[in-house]
């Protein structure tokens, strides 16, 4: 089977949070269960439910719970992972190992995850969204680096606080460049938005026909770490 597609029309369901209908398909199978209250969708799974789309190997909706989770398939039994989780919210964006979100209260978490900022982009072993304004990220790392799987320099802190559009705050903060730690920082500020703002400026890192390869961090004068 192609696909499967339903809509759910939740207007009749008695204390439910979820007031729109959501829409659904599966590659392989759509799975419910009475008992358990649940709707499984396996391979390729694709939910919609107001502004927000999930797509996932595997999603399971609990009705009774209101809470959906989001993990990925094991390719051929091999161990390796596929299509892991992908939730985009409005102009937010969040992908990682597991994901789950409450339509009740609004809030999700995704592990081992990362999500886009307006400048640069920041990873989490697990990123908290406790509402449209605040996320919270556990042992995060923030970097404007174009390499998203091997950044040559990045922000690791064990606690960070997340503002979309403003800025991103972090606790005991260490600089990393080419997996060396090189200064710590009790604290910081990140710009998180386009435009001038106040906050830490981001470092860029080149190369000089004199120095060498460098890491810049500047503003209005030249000051840069030799590599």
């Amino acid at each position: 089977m192609d696909s499967l597609k339903t809509l759910i029309d939740t207007s009749k369901q008695v204390k439910s949070d979820i007031d729109a209908v959501i829409d659904y398909s599966a590659r392989d199978s759509a799975v419910f269960n009475i008992n358990e209250k649940t709707i499984r969708l396996f391979y390729d799974g694709v939910l919609v439910y107001k502004d927000l789309k999930l797509n996932a190997g595997q999603i399971i909706v609990n009705q009774e719970t209101q809470i959906l989770e989001a993990i990925g398939i094991d390719s051929a039994g091999m161990g390796k992972i596929i299509q892991s989780p992908l939730m985009t919210q409005g102009s937010d964006k969040y992908e990682g190992s597991k994901l789950t979100y409450s339509f009740q209260t609004q809030q999700g978490t995704v592990s081992m995850g990362y999500s886009d900022a307006e400048i640069g982009y920041y990873f989490g072993d697990k990123i908290k969204k406790v509402n449209p304004q605040v996320y919270f990220i556990q042992n995060g790392l923030y970097t404007t680096s174009t390499d998203k799987v091997d950044p040559e320099y990045y922000f690791f802190s064990p606690k960070m606080k997340i503002i979309p559009q403003d800025k991103v705050i972090a606790q005991s903060v260490f600089l990393y460049i080419e997996g060396v730690p090189i200064f710590w920082i009790p604290f910081a500020v990140f710009p998180n938005r386009s435009g001038r703002s106040s906050g830490l400026i981001m470092p860029t890192i080149g190369n000089d026909t004199k120095y060498g390869a460098y890491f810049s961090y500047s503003s209005s004068y030249s000051c840069f770490f030799i590599l």
